[in-house]
């Protein structure tokens, strides 16, 4: 099991710069979706009230 986490750790030192890149990406997507549903929470509201 040992090795196994060695030979993961090794792999993951390679791949930092990838990794926090799709980070980011996901982080911009993620609130981008979160100001989306807002749009639609707030339209939503204002059709329910009739505006």
């Amino acid at each position: 099991m040992e090795e196994e986490t060695g030979r993961n750790l090794g792999e993951a030192e390679e791949t930092p710069p990838r990794l926090e890149e799709a980070a980011r990406m996901l982080v911009v997507e993620n609130h981008d979706l979160r100001q989306q549903i807002d749009v639609l929470r707030t339209t939503i509201h204002r059709m329910s009230e009739g505006e």
